[in-house]
């Protein structure tokens, strides 16, 4: 009849696993074989972090009334 054993839970689970982590390590090995895709991801996010970062201090300098870095104007 319908029996469902542990051998059976086993083989759907990977299967269920293996679905789900297959295209995330296409994308790790993918990255891992070209390695200054990793700089640019890297370097992309820094420069948002830096646009964000400097748009936060101008408010907050502007907010606080205090004037721009020393050495800036």
């Amino acid at each position: 009849g319908g029996n469902f054993g542990f051998g059976d839970a086993k083989q759907s689970l990977f299967a269920a696993y293996e679905a789900y982590i297959a295209p995330k390590r296409e994308v790790y090995e993918d990255l891992m074989a070209h390695p200054e895709r990793i700089e640019a991801i890297l370097a992309a996010g820094a420069e948002k972090a830096r646009v964000t970062a400097s748009a936060v201090m101008a408010r907050l300098r502007e907010r606080t009334g205090l004037g721009p870095p020393a050495g800036r104007s």
